[in-house]
C-alpha cells in the first residue's frame, strides 16, 4: 500500500513538473509568442479546444514553393507528411512521404475527404498559397496551416485543436503531445527542405555519404511491386528503407548472399544482438563458402529463430520468410524480409529492403510495433554497413 502511494506521489510530481516547465514548450516548438497567442483561421472550426499545439518554421522559399507541398500531404497515393513514414505505417496509415510535386494533388477544395486510418478528415478552408485547415468527422480535431511571407521567405504555422471529450482522451493525451512534437518537428523540417530544394532547382533527393539520410525509400519505390510481396499478399504492415551504393549490383551482392548468424551477420550492432545472446560477428570480407545460397536453406536470424530463404535471383534479389511460432499452433505472425538491387543509370546500385509483417491473431500487433522500432534502428546500422564494406572493397581491390 505504501509502495502505490510513493508511485502515485511520483507520477502527481512529474505530472507538475511537466505541466509547469515542459507543457507550454512542447506545444509551442518553434513559434513566437505572438504566433501561439494569435487567433488563426480554423480558430472558428473548433472554438472550444480543451488543448490547443502550434509550433512553426521558418522557410527561405517563397509561399509558392511551400504550397504544394501542403496541398498534397495524406496517405498514398497522396504526397505522405513528410515525417517518419515508418511509425505511421506502423499504426496502419500507409504514409509514403513525396520528394516531389504531384500534380494531380495540387488543387484541393473545401469539402474534400481525405482517410486516415479509420478517420476521415474533410478540408474546410483553402486559400491557396495561404491557409490549408481540415476537420475530423468526429469534429473534435481541427488541423490548419498558415503561411505568411515576407521578402522571399515563409513562415509556416501549424495549429492542431483538440477536444477531449472524456477523462481517458485527456489523461491519453499527454503521453501524446511529446510525440506529436517529434512527429510535426520532423514534418515540419520535411516540408522545409523540400521547399527550398524546390525553389532552388535543386535536384528532388538530399544525399549524404551515398546514401538518403533518413533511408526512407521515395515514395515511388514505397509503392513498387518487390520480389516476395507475393508471399504475404496483404500485408498488415509494410517497411521499405533504401541506400545508394557506388558500387555495381555485382560488388553488392556477395555482402547480401552471406546474410545470416552463423553466416558473415547481419553488418549491424553485433554487440547489441550478442548482449541478447545470438552470437552474430559481422564479416569483413567476402567468405567464397558462403556465396551459393539456394531457395530453401535455412538462415539463421538467431539462435532458434529460422528463416527460409523463399526466393532467390542471383545478383537481384534475397527473399527471406519467416513466422513466430508458439506451440503447434498456426502463427500469430508472419514475415518476409527482402533484399532487391537496381543498378542505376551511373553504375551504382540502388539497395532495397523490405519487410512486410501478417498478423494470424489479433494481438500480432502487439509484438510487430516493438519489433518494426528495434528494426528501423538496426536496419539502418546494416545498409550502412553493406555499403561502406561494398565500396571499401573497391578501394582494396584497386590498391591491389
Amino acid at each position: 500500500m505504501r509502495l502505490r502511494s510513493v508511485a502515485l506521489a511520483g507520477t502527481g510530481v512529474l505530472g507538475v513538473l511537466y505541466g509547469r516547465l515542459l507543457r507550454r514548450r512542447i506545444l509551442t516548438w518553434g513559434a513566437t509568442d505572438a504566433e501561439a497567442g494569435t487567433r488563426l483561421p480554423g480558430d472558428e472550426l473548433l472554438e472550444d479546444a480543451d488543448a490547443v499545439a502550434t509550433r512553426a518554421i521558418t522557410i527561405e522559399a517563397p509561399a509558392s514553393a511551400v504550397w504544394p507541398w501542403l496541398a498534397q500531404m495524406g496517405p498514398s497515393p497522396r504526397g505522405g507528411a513528410y515525417t517518419y513514414d515508418w511509425i505511421e505505417n506502423l499504426l496502419g496509415l500507409n504514409m509514403h512521404s513525396s520528394d516531389r510535386v504531384l500534380p494531380e494533388f495540387q488543387h484541393p477544395q473545401a469539402g474534400d475527404t481525405i482517410g486516415l486510418g479509420k478517420s476521415q478528415m474533410r478540408t474546410e478552408i483553402v486559400e491557396p498559397g495561404r491557409v490549408l485547415s481540415t476537420r475530423s468527422d468526429d469534429g473534435n480535431w481541427v488541423w490548419t496551416f498558415v503561411l505568411s511571407e515576407h521578402e522571399g521567405r515563409t513562415r509556416l504555422i501549424s495549429r492542431n485543436r483538440f477536444r477531449l471529450p472524456t477523462r481517458a482522451t485527456q489523461l491519453a493525451m499527454l503521453p501524446m503531445e511529446p510525440g506529436s512534437l517529434v512527429m510535426e518537428r520532423k514534418m515540419l523540417h520535411g516540408i522545409k527542405e523540400r521547399s527550398e530544394r524546390l525553389a532552388s532547382g535543386r535536384p528532388g533527393h538530399s544525399r549524404w555519404g551515398g546514401g538518403r539520410l533518413d533511408l526512407s525509400a521515395t515514395a515511388d519505390e514505397a509503392r513498387d511491386t518487390l520480389p516476395g510481396d507475393e508471399l504475404i499478399p496483404d500485408a498488415d504492415i509494410t517497411s521499405t528503407r533504401a541506400i545508394t551504393i557506388r558500387r555495381a549490383p555485382d560488388a553488392v551482392w556477395p555482402w547480401i548472399a552471406q546474410l545470416g548468424q552463423t553466416r558473415g551477420g547481419f553488418y549491424s550492432y553485433d554487440w547489441l544482438e550478442n548482449l541478447a545472446g545470438c552470437q552474430i560477428h559481422n564479416a569483413e570480407r567476402i567468405v567464397p563458402e558462403w556465396q551459393q545460397p539456394q531457395v530453401g536453406d535455412d538462415v539463421q536470424l538467431a539462435p532458434d529463430v529460422p528463416l527460409t530463404v523463399a526466393l532467390l535471383d542471383a545478383g537481384r534479389a534475397l527473399v527471406l520468410q519467416g513466422a513466430m511460432r508458439i506451440g503447434g499452433a498456426s502463427p500469430p505472425l508472419t514475415f518476409t524480409w527482402a533484399f532487391s538491387l537496381r543498378e542505376e543509370p551511373d553504375g551504382a546500385t540502388r539497395l532495397l529492403v523490405r519487410e512486410r509483417y501478417g498478423y494470424g491473431r489479433w494481438w500480432a500487433r502487439f509484438v510487430a510495433t516493438p519489433t518494426g522500432l528495434i528494426s528501423s534502428v538496426m536496419s539502418r546500422k546494416m545498409l550502412f554497413g553493406i555499403r561502406d564494406r561494398a565500396e571499401r572493397q573497391r578501394a582494396v581491390s584497386v590498391q591491389s
